[in-house]
C-alpha cells in the first residue's frame, strides 16, 4: 500500500507525489526473534529524507522605489566626524530644502546640538530636529541630543 501526498509548489501549482514513509513495516521488522535468542528490538526503517522544493530566488525589494532608498541609506561612518565637520554638515543641510528661507542656526558643544533661531511655520521647527538627528547620525554622532530652542512667528 502506498500513501499518496499533496505537493503545493512556490510557483502556485499543485502536484501529487507518492509518500516517501511506508504506510506498513516490513515483515522482516515485525518477525519474531528466534528461539532462545535474546530479544532485539527491531530497527525501523528511516525514511528518506522528501526532496526540498526549489527556493524562489530572492527580490531585491517589494517595491520599485524602495531600491532608490536602499542605495540613498546612509552608513555610520566607521570613525565619527569632527564636531566642526558635523557643524558645518548641519548647517548646510539647514540652509537648504524646507528650510532655506528660515533664520535657524546651530551650535554644538558636548554631545548636544542647539537650534536657536525663527521660523514661520510651527512645521519647520520639527523639520529642523529632524535634519539636525539625521545629519548627526550620519556623520557617526547617533546619540547627539538635540536641543530645540526655535520661536515660530
Amino acid at each position: 500500500m502506498t500513501a499518496w501526498f499533496l505537493v503545493l509548489t512556490l510557483a502556485g501549482g499543485v502536484s501529487v507525489a507518492p509518500a516517501r514513509v511506508p504506510a506498513v513495516l516490513p515483515p522482516a521488522a515485525v518477525a519474531p526473534a528466534a528461539a532462545g535468542a535474546a530479544q532485539q528490538p527491531a530497527a525501523t526503517p528511516q525514511p528518506a529524507a522528501a526532496p526540498q522544493p526549489a527556493a524562489a530566488p530572492k527580490r531585491a525589494s517589494r517595491h520599485a522605489h524602495a531600491r532608490h532608498h536602499a542605495a540613498a541609506e546612509t552608513a555610520t561612518p566607521k570613525t565619527p566626524r569632527t564636531s566642526a565637520e558635523l557643524l558645518a554638515d548641519l548647517n548646510a543641510q539647514l540652509h537648504a530644502g524646507l528650510l532655506a528661507h528660515e533664520d535657524v542656526a546651530a551650535t554644538f558643544a558636548g554631545d548636544a546640538i542647539t537650534l536657536t533661531g525663527h521660523v514661520h511655520r510651527a512645521e519647520n521647527k520639527g523639520q529642523a530636529t529632524r535634519v539636525a538627528r539625521k545629519v548627526a547620525a550620519r556623520d557617526g554622532w547617533p546619540q547627539v541630543h538635540v536641543f530645540n530652542k526655535i520661536e515660530v512667528d
